[in-house]
């Protein structure tokens, strides 16, 4: 809906709008609090196949700006929206208040090279499952053409093949296929890919979804498991 197509009703001639000024000044999670305590079970958002009364949309915009804060990130960080339009767009959006960032809506159904431009600031993707390849597509990318992280493109890493490539990879890239042939190794000889000189990779769980994201820098990261949404972590450094 755009805004022009709105209805607005203007005053007739003469007569002036009561002003209203407001003396309280309360903070979002004061007034979110506030609706959520006299409005628990009503419905707050609908759209794209979710819903969320006052009380899921409390929890989960909660569970999305811990999820930020935990990336230590810094204040004003900028979090990127990728997902199909609906509920979980401004229920997504409403955590990234919470946390103190910056929200950045990128529309699904746009080209991907718009896409790329838009989301050059974000230091977070938050996605939705029906995008999740299209975020991948911005995590780390093999240098030497403009594929981005395409299926098979692991292999070079995990088998510890760089050389053997034509492509031009950088000092990360080496350092991140002894990284993911230690998992391998590890996971084939014991069944847990930890071992020594490893960034640790967290077993995954009902409650707590533990990602490995194999960029710069290597780490595993943690989000909830709830409402179809996935968390991505773009790199700094592209």
């Amino acid at each position: 809906m755009k805004i022009s197509d709105l209805p607005f009703e203007f005053p007739s001639a003469g007569i002036k709008p009561k002003a209203e000024t407001c003396t309280e000044e309360r903070s979002l999670k004061e007034l979110i609090d506030e609706v959520v305590h006299r409005f628990p079970d009503r419905t707050a958002l609908v759209g794209g196949g979710h819903a969320f009364t006052f009380a899921e949309l409390d929890r989960f915009s909660a569970a999305v700006a811990n999820f930020i804060r935990s990336l230590d990130h810094g204040p004003e960080t900028v979090v990127a929206v990728l997902c199909n339009r609906g509920a979980l767009v401004p229920a997504a959006a409403l955590g990234i208040m919470r946390a103190g960032a910056v929200y950045l809506p990128v529309e699904s159904d746009v080209p991907l090279a718009r896409q790329e431009i838009m989301l050059a600031p974000a230091r977070v993707i938050l996605t939705d499952r029906a995008n999740i390849r299209t975020a991948e597509y911005f995590q780390h990318k093999l240098p030497g053409d403009e594929l981005g992280a395409f299926h098979g493109g692991e292999l070079w890493y995990f088998f510890n093949k760089l050389n053997r490539c034509w492509r031009p990879f950088t000092s990360f890239d080496h350092e991140l296929a002894r990284i993911c042939a230690g998992y391998l190794a590890n996971f084939v000889k014991t069944g847990n890919p930890n071992g020594e000189g490893l960034p640790r990779w967290e077993a995954d769980t009902n409650a707590l979804q533990s990602t490995m994201r194999l960029q710069n820098p290597v780490y595993c990261c943690h989000a909830p498991n709830n409402a179809g949404v996935e968390y991505m972590i773009k790199s700094s450094t592209g």
